[in-house]
């Protein structure tokens, strides 16, 4: 995975500081084809990073050229031309082509305002020497994480909670309300990590660290559009489409061979549709002749593209979840690991892979109806948590033992509440797609790029600023329903690809009305009714998802699961009621019991149990090797 490390101590302790980081960043590389570790330090303060196998080959730190700012850069930038070039006026001359040299003379020439000018996924750390201050960002989205944590009056930052554990004196311990949002949204919340004690940096955050105070503070966030505007949803449409396009060329540009993940919603036919076919190819995981894979074969026809589909088998889990664990390291389920036996496949032909995930998050939701009781006069935050949660809090109190649950009893709704809540509006709309963008897609979609290969780059269509700021333009009226200015986008760049049947309207196309929703969704409800009653009888049609989890568990990973959740080591560690998990895989066997959602339950313990096994218990074979250092280049000053 590389990334970037740094330690600040007000005490000025660097013959520790100095050995640390470099150890952070050993721990860092995934693979023989990342590194060396690069470091650099000085009084209370060491940074360094880990070098990436495609992007940043350039040494770090770089310098400007006073040698003065010195920077450590992770991750990518777009449309960083025009910057070069208003720098190069302003006198200051490069050396190479790296961001980390142009993040040094943005610094230099604008201060802590050089961030405004970034636009990408990164995370950076830079010093400067003339005011000996130490100064760590990340990128508006969080889409290369950053975790933190404070011991011993130290500062630790690492792109991986794993490195932060290379303090020996850190505590391995779970974070018990962590644990709680796991099981019942899949994803800790707030900015918490499952590690007790190490925390994810909120997004678009800057640290500045100078003498004895460390300093930190929020330079961005969404704000959307409260009222009309009274501009015509013409003229917003062209503006859309042009930076659209803009966003696919900044993708497409420079070394790396795109390619791109289709499935079978609405996103990826408005991502489709704005890449340049040339050279272009696509590509589709899952179970054969379910719906997304269907449909995704269908749009890739009707866009003249190059399409490979990759059949998901029932052996992968049981073969990759534990390479997943390790890999997402802040504890993500399982059963979103549908890539990880493909993606490897998927480098052989191409280094850099983009999608449509997040698009109805930034622009609004085409299938939400604002008119509608739920989304509408009707919504309360309880109902929305109600309709996320996997798991009731009946089903926790169940399953946790009597001491670990008297800890987090209603934790997770009260945190989901303090989320939610955060951003304040009049428009459902705008507080639902807050909470996506900075809990749900952050916490969970971006952090699933961890499990690509070191050979594959994940480039995030949508997280463009160009892009996000006119989302935030966008009136109410148009963000979502029927009016919604994204679906406009498809109707009017690619009509074909709105006839063919969809996974965001179950089945229709995406050129239907609101009303002929209702009663396909009306049609769909009675047809499951009916096979619930006849026993399967009457098919109460297919799922959309790649794999279909619930059935695997009852057969072909049933004895796997069993292995894991019922050993003793799993049962002893005190967490769980070791009655209500057998009776959990009990009940998911036959399809009966009390307890719904006992496919995705048992993905969540199993995914849990792992990750205590290569975190908690320290087994050498979850850590992939890597606990090996690489070879080590200490940056000239």
């Amino acid at each position: 995975m590389a990334g970037i490390a740094a330690l600040y101590d007000p005490a000025c302790r660097r013959e520790e500081s100095e050995p640390l980081v470099v150890h952070m960043c050993a721990l860092l590389k995934r693979s023989d084809r990342e590194g060396p570790v690069e470091w650099f330090s000085g009084s209370g303060f060491s940074m360094g990073r880990c070098r990436p196998a495609l992007i940043n080959g350039s040494v770090q730190p770089a310098w400007n050229e006073g040698r003065t700012v010195c920077a450590f850069f992770h991750g990518e930038l777009f449309g960083t031309g025009e910057v070069r070039r208003a720098l190069e006026r302003e006198g200051h001359c490069f050396s190479g082509n790296s961001h980390a040299e142009l993040i040094a003379h943005l610094y230099e020439e604008r201060g802590d305002g050089f961030i405004h000018a970034l636009n990408g996924s990164f995370a950076l750390m830079l010093w400067d020497a003339r005011l000996r201050r130490l100064v760590i960002a990340n990128d508006r989205y969080g889409l290369r994480p950053l975790y933190t944590a404070r011991r011993n009056g130290k500062y630790l930052w690492a792109s991986s909670p794993k490195a932060i554990l290379a303090d020996t004196g850190f505590p391995r311990a779970v974070n018990y309300a962590a644990l709680a949002d796991f099981l019942c949204l899949g994803i800790p919340q707030s900015n918490d990590t499952i590690f007790e004690g190490i925390d994810e940096m909120e997004p678009a955050s800057m640290v500045v660290c100078q003498g004895h105070r460390v300093s930190w503070r929020k330079y961005w966030d969404i704000a959307f559009q409260e009222e009309e505007t009274g501009i015509s949803p013409g003229a917003y449409l062209q503006e859309l489409l042009f930076l659209l396009r803009q966003s696919a060329e900044r993708r497409q540009g420079g070394d790396l061979r795109l390619g791109f993940l289709l499935s079978g919603g609405m996103d990826s036919r408005i991502v489709l549709s704005m890449l340049r076919r040339d050279g272009l190819k696509t590509f589709t995981f899952g179970v054969p002749f379910c719906p997304d894979v269907q449909y995704a074969r269908l749009v890739a026809h009707a866009a003249r593209v190059p399409h490979w589909f990759h059949e998901i088998r029932p052996d992968y889990l049981k073969t990759f979840a534990a390479v997943g664990i390790e890999r997402t390291e802040d504890l993500i389920n399982c059963n979103q690991f549908h890539g990880i036996s493909i993606y490897d496949e998927v480098a052989l032909q191409v280094d850099a892979l983009t999608t449509g995930s997040v698009g109805e998050d930034i622009f609004g939701h085409f299938n939400k109806d604002p008119r509608s009781r739920f989304w509408g006069k009707g919504f309360t935050v309880d109902r929305y948590y109600d309709m996320k949660s996997v798991a009731t809090e009946s089903e926790i109190r169940q399953l946790m033992s009597s001491s670990l649950y008297g800890q987090v009893k209603g934790l997770a709704r009260t945190r989901f509440h303090g989320d939610f809540n955060r951003y304040r509006s009049a428009h459902v709309s705008h507080r639902v797609d807050y909470w996506g963008m900075r809990q749900q897609q952050r916490r969970l979609y971006a952090r699933l790029a961890g499990l690509f290969p070191d050979t594959l780059e994940f480039r995030p269509f949508f997280f463009d600023n160009d892009l996000v700021d006119f989302a935030q333009t966008i009136p109410p009226s148009l963000r979502w329903g029927e009016n919604s200015l994204y679906r406009s986008i498809l109707l009017e760049a690619a009509p074909a690809m709105a006839r063919i049947p969809a996974t965001t309207t179950n089945g229709l196309p995406l050129d239907v009305t609101h009303l002929q929703m209702r009663h396909h969704e009306r049609r769909l409800r009675w047809r499951r009714s009916l096979s619930r009653m006849t026993r399967g009888l009457i098919t109460g049609g297919r799922k959309n998802f790649y794999v279909d989890y619930d059935a695997w568990l009852r057969k072909d990973l049933r004895s796997w699961a069993e292995t894991i959740l019922l050993s003793p080591g799993t049962l002893e560690r005190g967490y769980w009621n070791p009655g209500s998990v057998a009776r959990l895989m009990e009940d998911h066997r036959c399809g009966c019991g009390p307890m719904s959602n006992t496919g995705v339950k048992l993905t969540a313990l199993i995914s849990f149990e792992l990750w205590c096994r290569i975190y908690l218990d320290g087994r050498e074979e979850g850590f992939g090797g890597v606990r090996c250092a690489p070879p080590y280049r200490r940056a000239q000053r």
